[in-house]
């Protein structure tokens, strides 16, 4: 490479770098403060034993961290409403949520990174044999209260009766199916997958109803933390690193494509 060439390399680097840097927009404090929503596995893992976070919403924050060059405060919460509050407050810098119209107001949420396919699982010899039937059926679903699965089906398939349970209780869900109280229950496929391999009497249908997205959630009150993180997931869905940390998580998500312009 020729020094003008190398020259001109390096200061593509260095714009990039400082594009991140730490500068009180994304990280005030001097630590870059991320939630997720516990016990969504599209988002984070904890492991039990070490205490380790894993997952596409960790390796984001990380990424995120280093870029702004402070530490990172990475902590799951219980609940949407808690997610969002700890953003609009100021207790976090990012939260990650699906970005449903119904969350938006105290926060703004970043171009979408991923999407989650959502189906149901149904007890075996259930009339409901495709996602076909839920389009003419009145069945009851069962769905987790708040999730964008939830508010989904609220909006297009507003024949179905929908039956809410607090949080993301494996227990919960089965405890409804197996009683005959609900139907089939809908959320993700990763939890789906959880539920049917939990009860072999159970099965998944095939296929997705809508493909939930994810988003990256900031203060409403601060629009120049929204453009980094915007900045930010242009840059690792361009570079590859996107597709990386999806790929590595395993849990059935696909990358969002950028938007034509």
């Amino acid at each position: 490479m020729s020094t003008k060439k190398l020259i001109g390399a390096l200061a593509v680097a260095l714009i990039s770098s400082s594009a991140f840097s730490a500068d009180n927009v994304l990280a005030p404090t001097g630590a870059l403060r991320a939630v997720y929503l516990a016990g969504n596995p599209v988002q984070a893992i904890r492991d039990a034993h070490t205490g380790q976070v894993s997952g596409v919403s960790a390796d984001i924050a990380k990424e995120l961290a280093a870029r702004a060059e402070v530490p990172l405060q990475f902590e799951g919460l219980q609940g949407i409403a808690a997610v969002i509050d700890a953003v609009s407050e100021g207790k976090a810098d990012i939260g990650f949520l699906a970005p449903d119209p119904s969350r938006e107001g105290k926060v703004v949420f970043s171009q979408v990174y991923l999407r989650n396919p959502q189906s149901v699982v149904v007890p075996l010899g259930s009339p409901i044999k495709s996602l076909e039937d839920l389009k003419s059926g009145s069945f009851r679903i069962g769905v987790t209260k708040g999730d964008s699965i939830a508010n989904f089906l609220r909006r297009n398939y507003s024949h179905l009766r929908l039956v809410e349970v607090e949080g993301a209780s494996t227990a919960a869900a089965l405890e409804l199916l197996r009683s005959g109280h609900i139907d089939a229950f809908a959320a993700n496929n990763t939890r789906l997958q959880a539920i049917a391999a939990e009860d072999t009497s159970m099965a998944q249908i095939e296929g997705s109803i809508t493909g939930v997205p994810q988003a990256i959630a900031v203060s409403a009150s601060n629009p120049a933390a929204l453009e980094k993180v915007n900045a930010f997931i242009d840059a690792v869905r361009g570079d590859g690193r996107l597709q990386t940390w999806i790929t590595k998580a395993r849990n059935g998500t696909v990358m969002e494509p950028a938007k034509q312009n």
